[in-house]
């Protein structure tokens, strides 16, 4: 068995290394995004206009359906305290 200095198996440290640049990759598209808009990094600081233009931008960036007037009144500290049930129950598309 062959192990990682951290005590991980070779497969599981290259697995967490993967998931680190994936991670990395999600971070760096959420900044560029936020410096577009012009709006704060942090989504609980989000005014219920800057949920709207982060909506449209995301479902513009990656062609999914619009959801954008179902939160139309929620500011980013709301949006982000919502579970995923929660979140898809507001939904249009469910």
């Amino acid at each position: 068995l062959d192990l990682a200095p951290s005590g991980l198996t070779l497969e599981e440290h290259s697995l967490e290394q993967v998931q680190s640049m994936v991670v990395g990759e999600v971070l760096k598209d959420i900044e560029t995004a936020c410096k577009l808009l012009n709006i704060t990094a942090d989504p609980v600081d989000w005014s219920p206009g800057n949920v709207q233009k982060w909506l449209l931008w995301t479902e513009h960036q990656y062609r999914l359906p619009p959801v954008g007037k179902a939160f139309q009144e929620l500011a980013g500290k709301e949006l982000c305290a919502m579970s995923e049930e929660q979140f898809r129950q507001r939904s249009p598309l469910g």
